[in-house]
C-alpha cells in the first residue's frame, strides 16, 4: 500500500468499512469500464445493417470520457509519486526538485504548476534519484506517446477550441475530437499501463504488489477495494 492511500473506516456505514482507497486505482478501473462499454457499441457498429445514430453517439460518449479519465488516472498516479517522495525524502531534495514535486515557487511563495509532460519524465526520475536507482525514461516509447500524440487529444478535450490552429490553419482540436476511435483510445490506455509498469518496477520492484489494480479486471463495483 502506498503512503498516499486513504484508509476509509466508518462504523455507521458498513458499505465502506475498512476500505483501502488509492484514487489512481479507482480511475484506472473507471477507464477500463468505459472502454468495455465502448467496445460493446463498437461491435454493434461493425454490422452496417445494425448501425444506428444512437449507437454511434454512445460509442463516442464512452471514447471521449474514457480518454479524459485515462489522463485523470495518470495525473493521480504522478501526484501520488510526488507526495510519497516528499514524505520520505523531503530533507534530501534539492530546492528545485522539491518545488517541482510540490508545484510551488519557494522564492515567490506561490503555486507554480508543472506541465503534465514534464511530470511524466521528471517525477519518477526525482524519486529514483532519492532511492538510489537508475530510471531513464528518455527511451520509453509509452511515455513519449503519452506526452505528445495522446496529450494532443487530451488537450483537445480538456481545452476545446473552435479556432484554427496557428501552425497549419486547420481545425485541429475539433478534428481530433470528432475522429477519435476505439483503437486509438485503447492504445492510450495500454501506453498508460505500460508506463506505470516501467516506473513501478524500477522504483519499487514488484508492480503486482505496489499497483495491484493494474492487473485486476474491471468490476464496475464501487465497493471494490483499491
Amino acid at each position: 500500500m502506498k503512503d498516499h492511500a486513504n484508509v476509509i473506516y466508518d462504523p455507521k456505514d458498513t458499505t465502506v468499512t475498512n476500505q483501502l482507497f488509492e484514487l489512481e486505482g479507482a480511475l484506472f478501473d473507471d477507464a477500463q469500464v468505459l472502454l468495455q462499454q465502448a467496445r460493446k457499441f463498437h461491435k454493434g457498429l461493425e454490422d452496417f445493417r445494425q448501425r444506428s445514430r444512437t449507437d454511434q453517439f454512445q460509442l463516442h460518449t464512452y471514447l471521449r470520457t474514457g480518454t479524459t479519465v485515462i489522463f485523470h488516472f495518470l495525473e493521480s498516479y504522478l501526484s501520488g509519486l510526488a507526495f510519497d517522495c516528499l514524505l520520505h525524502h523531503h530533507d534530501e531534495l534539492s530546492g528545485e526538485d522539491h518545488d517541482a514535486l510540490a508545484e510551488w515557487d519557494q522564492k515567490k511563495k506561490t503555486s507554480r504548476y508543472v506541465a503534465f509532460e514534464r511530470k511524466l519524465f521528471q517525477y519518477p526520475a526525482i524519486f529514483a534519484k532519492c532511492r538510489r536507482v537508475t530510471l531513464d525514461l528518455s527511451g520509453c516509447k509509452p511515455a513519449h506517446f503519452l506526452a505528445n500524440d495522446a496529450k494532443e487529444i487530451r488537450d483537445a478535450l480538456t481545452h476545446p477550441s473552435p479556432h484554427m490552429d496557428r501552425d497549419d490553419w486547420t481545425l485541429k482540436k475539433t478534428s481530433l475530437v470528432t475522429t477519435i476511435n476505439l483503437p486509438l483510445v485503447e492504445s492510450i490506455l495500454n501506453a498508460a499501463k505500460d508506463y506505470v509498469l516501467v516506473v513501478e518496477k524500477v522504483l519499487f520492484g514488484n508492480p503486482e504488489k505496489t499497483a495491484p489494480w493494474l492487473f485486476r479486471s474491471p468490476s464496475g463495483n464501487a465497493d471494490q477495494l483499491y
